[in-house]
């Protein structure tokens, strides 16, 4: 089922999610436009309002099935190493004016203590073990790349593309408490025509309107026994902000490496769904 989530004044949304969650963030800075509109004279100031959709989502807004595991019997939340699970969202423009898009991604990796203890690691151990900061990490790559990844103990691969976005890790660093691990990402800002009445048609922009988002998450194959039982969530902020009289970059997020914070420095108006988790286990194969 299709559900789309359109930012409307001061909505506040809180929706569960399974494995992925997802907030809408219309964005503003200083007399920069979001979702309101006001009219002067013959002039229409006009509306700027960002959606999103996503496949297989609920009534509810719980698309977590989209990360289900299918290769069994029955189909179960358990994620295996070399699996790969696909997060599929759209961004639209919902209304007359034109804006810049972009989106924020957080994975939290949180590792099973007890799993941990049995095979001498700590979470510091982990982080330093991959190139990506933790076995289950999303693969990163520019527009238009294709990356391969291990996906069978044969070494078969699989492709993992990168249509209409490509994505960046900005940031990783183990939490405080020393029990997990964040990794923070960003994918490309892009240009969306408004639509409807009197629409904003940026020039060379060739009527686009909509921008499909398909990030990988992976669970790498060479994962040791200390990540089963890992505790995984996934969290994206889609921000934006008007075309007109504003500069490329102005929709992305503040992502700082140093203080690991993601700043939205406009911030204004936001439809929330709430980031939850599911346990992944590393069953049916052996590993370590």
């Amino acid at each position: 089922m299709n559900k789309a989530n359109t930012n409307t004044k001061k909505k506040i949304l809180g929706i569960g999610a399974g494995i992925c969650a997802l907030s809408l963030a219309a964005v503003s800075s200083f007399a920069l436009f979001t979702d309101t509109a006001s009219t002067k004279g013959a002039t229409t100031a006009g509306k700027l309002a960002v959606g999103i959709t996503a496949d297989k989502m609920t009534d509810a807004g719980d698309f977590s099935e989209q990360l289900l595991n299918t290769d069994f019997a029955e189909e179960v939340s358990n994620l295996n190493p070399a699996d790969v699970r696909t997060i599929e969202y759209t961004i639209s423009s919902k209304q007359s004016k034109s804006l810049r898009a972009s989106d924020c991604l957080t994975v939290t990796v949180t590792p099973d203590a007890k799993m941990m203890a049995d095979q001498n690691k700590t979470v510091d151990d982990l982080f330093a073990e991959f190139t990506d900061k933790a076995a289950i990490h999303l693969v990163t790559g520019a527009k238009d790349d294709t990356k391969q990844v291990v996906t069978a103990s044969d070494g078969t691969t699989t492709d993992v593309t990168f249509e209409d976005s490509g994505l960046t890790l900005k940031d990783a660093y183990v939490t405080e408490g020393k029990d997990a691990i964040v990794l923070v990402y960003q994918g490309d800002e892009v240009n969306l025509d408004g639509v409807g009445d009197n629409a904003e048609k940026i020039p060379g922009n060739n009527g686009k309107t909509t921008s499909a988002r398909k990030y990988t998450l992976y669970f790498d194959e060479t994962a040791g026994n200390q990540w089963q039982g890992a505790q995984v969530s996934i969290g994206s902020t889609v921000s934006a902000v008007q075309y007109a009289n504003t500069a490329a970059g102005d929709a992305v997020l503040n992502v700082d490496a140093t203080s690991h914070t993601v700043a939205n420095d406009a911030g204004a108006h936001k439809i929330v769904i709430a980031q939850e988790g599911v346990k992944t286990d590393a069953t049916g194969k052996v590993v370590g």
